[in-house]
């Protein structure tokens, strides 16, 4: 059995998250992401840790105000 990050959890938990999927060659991928405030950003960095940002970083996509970030290699992690 896995274990839960609760910090993690009760980020997502009070933040809009959702999955969406995209097919690619008959193979379905499913795809999780949060919608955080800006200054959710450092709740969400003591949440998953220093991993998910080595390596060049993370790829998001900005909005007015909020930032989206993709979950699925931080839940698989």
């Amino acid at each position: 059995m896995k274990e839960v990050n609760a910090d993690l959890y009760h980020l997502l938990n009070e933040n809009e998250t959702g999955l969406y999927t995209q097919e690619f060659q008959k193979n379905k991928t499913e795809y999780a992401y949060v919608h955080l405030d800006f200054s959710g950003l450092e709740d969400f960095a003591e949440a998953v840790g220093t991993y998910p940002f080595e390596e060049g970083g993370m790829k998001v996509t900005m909005f007015e105000r909020t930032i989206c970030i993709d979950l699925n290699d931080i839940i698989e992690g």
